[in-house]
């Protein structure tokens, strides 16, 4: 019996790929759809307690395997139909790409050389961890181009030292996130249907973070049991998702309130925001309905929006 014809074509496309020594991985976006936030630690960390699923928006990065003594090179581009595009000015060994790949070849003791190519359509500072999804994507394919055959909880190790998201991105899917990000359960992948809104506020973690800690009540304790019961719920509805940054990242930055509250009074039902911001999102009945609202958005309210949904398979 032939295998199924979707992952026969894609292990075999995955195969030419790797004899030619090149090899497209892609990054999916994560969005938060819970996301409780505990007071900061003695360290000022703060521990979470999060529903990360990733969704069909993707950056996608492209790796060539160079000859052993060869010197690896990276470019970064955005994608033509990137709904938010910023300049690309941090340095790029700064790059959580870069960076990833530098990790993995100082776990493995030795030189991976590649040339990278990286072509962006997730925001930058938009909440739907881009960057952290591309270190992730890197350590997926260096992977696998160079046969290193390292299992995933390896792999997430490596990229917990790259920022709190990365785990979770190696695999993706769904997840019951905790702890700095370095605790994953396996959650159920629900068929969700959204609006991602892209303001042109770009929200500084670190601020929302802090900012967050200003407002916090003497008596407020990480909600495990909210998350916990929203990931058992059969059905996520258009209000049920939450998230504890949200007050602190629209008190700082007024300009992300705006377009909310426009957002919000356009669809007719709630608005959330994803992470610390700034990517906003809105639950729809059905594909129909997504994309029929976000071009709404887009064209009356001239913000940039997209119709998506979530993964159903784990990134590639």
């Amino acid at each position: 019996m032939w295998p199924d014809r979707g992952i026969y074509w894609f292990e075999t496309v995955d195969m030419l790929l790797r004899m030619h020594g090149t090899l497209q991985v892609d990054c999916p976006a994560k969005v938060n759809l819970a996301l409780a936030v505990a007071p900061p630690g003695l360290d000022n960390m703060h521990q979470i307690s999060s529903w990360f699923i990733t969704i069909d928006m993707k950056d996608t990065l492209e790796l060539t395997a160079l000859p052993d003594d060869g010197i690896s090179c990276y470019g970064i581009v955005w994608a033509d139909d990137a709904p938010r595009k910023t300049e690309i000015e941090w340095p790029i060994q700064d790059d959580l790409a870069v960076r990833a790949h530098m990790a993995l070849e100082r776990q493995v003791r030795r030189r991976l050389p590649v040339k990278m190519k990286l072509t962006k359509r997730i925001p930058v500072g938009g909440g739907l961890g881009g960057g952290s999804s591309n270190a992730a994507a890197m350590l997926r394919g260096l992977n696998r181009l160079f046969q290193l055959e390292i299992p995933n909880e390896q792999l997430e190790e490596v990229g917990s030292g790259l920022g709190s998201d990365v785990p979770f991105l190696v695999s993706g899917g769904s997840a019951h996130v905790r702890g700095l990000g370095e605790k994953l359960s396996p959650g159920r992948v629900p068929g969700l249907h959204m609006v991602l809104v892209f303001p042109e506020a770009s929200c500084r973690t670190g601020s929302v973070y802090g900012h967050f800690d200003t407002m916090l009540r003497e008596d407020h304790v990480i909600d495990d049991e909210r998350v916990s019961g929203l990931i058992d719920s059969a059905v996520v509805s258009p209000d049920a998702p939450f998230n504890d940054l949200q007050d602190a990242a629209m008190d700082l930055y007024p300009e992300l309130a705006d377009v909310a509250s426009r957002v919000e009074a356009l669809a007719e039902r709630s608005v959330h925001l994803s992470g610390s911001g700034s990517t906003l999102y809105v639950i729809c009945d059905d594909p129909l309905h997504a994309e029929a609202l976000a071009a709404a958005i887009s064209e009356q309210l001239e913000i940039p929006a997209i119709a998506t949904g979530s993964q159903q398979e784990e990134g590639s």
